[in-house]
Parts: C-alpha cells; structure tokens; sequence
C-alpha cells in the first residue's frame, strides 16, 4: 500500500467517523422535530445547529490524524451536509403528509425493527405504510453524505 492510499484512507476513516458522530452519537428527536418544522426559520436553526455539531466532529477528527486544511474541510462538510439535509426535508415533506403521520426517528424504527417496539401505536402504522420510504429517503441520504465524503477525501489527500 503506497504513502498516499494510507493517508486517503486516514481521511477517509477520520471523515467517516465524524459523520457517525455526528448523525448518531450527537443527534437529538430536538433537532429531529425542529428540522422537520412547518417554520423554515425553524428548519434552519435545526439544521444549522446540526451542521455546526458535525463541522466541529470534522474539525476533531482531523486535528486528531494531524491533517492540514481543517477549515477548508469543515466549510466543504457543513456546506455540503446543509444541503444535503435541507433537500432531505424537502423531499419529506413531498412524501410525508405532516398531518396524518408524525416522522419516527431512526431510534423508534430501530427499535420497532428490533422487536423492542413499546407501546406506540404510530410505529406499526408508520412500518406498515411508510417505512419503504424512509428506507429510500435514508439510503439516499447518506449515499450522498458518503459521496461528498469521498470527494473531500480525493481534494484532502491532493493537498
């Protein structure tokens, strides 16, 4: 393996785990809700906030490996990540009907997923008619975050 592969996969593996920490380890039903708020000043400020967490992750992690170019890094990540989660909300919104079915958070499908399902009735309702959905929305979600993952780790490894 060449000195460039081994610090493409440095990247690779400091930016991967940023992203964990900040989607699973940092994430809140707070900021789950606000995003997904009729307010867009509201959806903003939950992004905005969720962004910010995951730049400073970034900003970690490759203080961490010694990488160089941080703030760039962390600009390209809570830029990319922004969008990517405000089209996300979008794209929600088309396929959701607010009104009828209240978004479970990853931790409530999981657990329905798990057969540690509790008493809510609205989890075998959102599983029976919406759950290949969120699937779809989920996978395209995070290939996406995994795309821009990879790209910054190409433009990291080049600098």
């Amino acid at each position: 393996m060449t000195v460039e592969s081994l610090i493409s996969l440095k990247l690779f593996f400091a930016l991967t785990a940023a992203h964990f920490c900040g989607d699973v380890l940092a994430y809140s039903s707070f900021l789950a809700r606000t995003k997904r708020s009729n307010s867009a000043f509201a959806k903003f400020l939950g992004i905005g906030i969720h962004v910010t967490v995951h730049g400073c992750f970034v900003y970690l992690w490759l203080w961490f490996f010694q990488v160089e170019n941080r703030a760039l890094a962390v600009s390209f990540v809570v830029t990319t990540h922004f969008l990517i989660d405000w089209s996300r909300i979008l794209v929600e919104t088309k396929w959701f009907d607010a009104e009828n079915v209240r978004i479970l958070t990853r931790r409530e499908v999981f657990r329905w997923l798990t057969h540690r399902r509790g008493n809510s009735r609205e989890i075998p309702f959102f599983t029976e008619n919406h759950l290949r959905k969120w699937i779809l929305v989920n996978a395209g979600d995070q290939a996406l975050h995994l795309l821009a993952i990879i790209m910054l780790t190409c433009a990291l490894a080049r600098a």
